[in-house]
């Protein structure tokens, strides 16, 4: 049964937390034409969340990287405007997952291979779907799909614009922010900020405070929000009484991602070239909420048809779907080098999701 959807499929909207950073392309190969809804919300939910799941980590733990790129906060109105770039590949183990694992209600998978891409796996189609009712002579399908292919794009950059000020007492304030700007070649808005705080704890250990270190403890929370609209309405209005068409505009996703860091920072403090490091617990966690009316294909027996049709009670609200991102421990380590005030840098941070990192800016101590 086909269903009518404008802009794109339910995927295409939700998938701009990734497109943001990444060409248009990645998203033309088979996600429009797939709606996982038919199966019910929580069946489709339960498709998306495990399907999004790596780029919404390797996201998550971009906004954790970029912080710094040294242990030495600036000297009191010391300031500095840094460019990073952090890249997070997606482990092999995340480019597909089990669709016998993760709870389908509706939904049962029409052969023996139950393993479907994420969307960092295969571009190739995952296991057909079906959505049943009845049995035997009297069984009625009414959706038939298969789960979405992937992207084969398993690294995931993120860009970071941030400056930071130095304050008394050994500390730095660092922020990030990027005003909302619409994507383009899509529906959606994106906006970011961040805060991080960072205080050399060198000056409070006599041994330490006579070598040419830096030690400091450092604090960071980055928030993104991103909003895009859809519109994903019934084929046919033809058992509908109480909803009209007007009722399945303004629908929009909602994704706010939220992460946040501690971390232990150590540094040469050399002229031009030094090393740095950190050791630190990070976490991520993000929020999808898609809000308006979801129609969803149903089968009445008192409506003489042997078609799924749509009716009132068809009509569904999406409730939110919250993934708790990576956390644990994770170490980096890089090199910067200081030519006058431009500085130059990069890091690698080993995690379950590693993390490289470059960038350039502008440091006046």
């Amino acid at each position: 049964m086909k269903r009518k959807v404008r802009s794109g499929s339910i995927l295409f909207p939700i998938l701009v937390i990734s497109l943001f950073f990444c060409p248009l392309h990645i998203f033309s190969q088979g996600l429009n034409s797939i709606d996982i809804f038919n199966g019910g919300v929580k069946d489709g939910q339960a498709i998306l969340t495990e399907y999004l799941r790596p780029w919404v980590n390797a996201f998550g733990v971009d906004l954790n990287a970029g912080w710094y790129n040294t242990a030495r906060p600036h000297k009191p109105g010391g300031v500095d405007v840094t460019f990073t770039v952090n890249v997070t590949r997606v482990p092999a183990s995340a480019k597909t997952f089990d669709l016998a694992n993760i709870g389908l209600e509706n939904l049962h998978v029409a052969g023996s291979n139950t393993m479907a891409p994420t969307v960092a796996g295969s571009s190739d189609e995952g296991p057909l779907l079906k959505y049943v009712v009845g049995s035997g002579n009297d069984s009625v399908t009414l959706a038939s799909f298969h789960s979405p292919g992937g992207t084969e794009f398993d690294l995931i950059p993120s860009p970071m614009l941030q400056g930071g000020i130095g304050l008394p007492a050994g500390t730095e304030i660092i922020g990030r922010l990027l005003i909302p700007v619409k994507v383009p070649g899509t529906s959606a808005k994106v906006a970011l900020w961040g805060i991080g705080l960072k205080h050399s704890i060198r000056q409070w250990i006599p041994v330490i405070k006579r070598l040419p270190v830096g030690l400091s403890v450092f604090g960071g929370y980055t928030r993104m929000n991103i909003y895009s609209g859809f519109q994903l309405e019934p084929d046919s209005y033809e058992y509908l009484d109480k909803f009209k068409p007007a009722d399945f505009t303004g629908q929009e996703i909602s994704t706010v991602m939220q992460a946040y860091t501690v971390d232990l920072l150590v540094s040469t403090a050399f002229p031009v070239i030094n090393v740095f490091g950190g050791i630190g617990y990070s976490r991520t966690q993000t929020d999808i909420n898609v809000n308006g009316n979801i129609p969803i294909p149903g089968f009445h027996p008192d409506i003489s048809t042997t078609e799924p049709v749509f009716t009132d009670a068809d009509i569904q609200q999406v409730p939110g779907i919250k993934i708790t991102n990576q956390s644990g421990l994770r170490v980096n380590a890089g090199i910067r080098l200081k030519l006058a005030v431009v500085t130059i840098h990069g890091d690698y941070t080993w995690a379950d999701y590693s993390i490289y990192t470059a960038g350039i800016g502008l440091s006046f101590r």
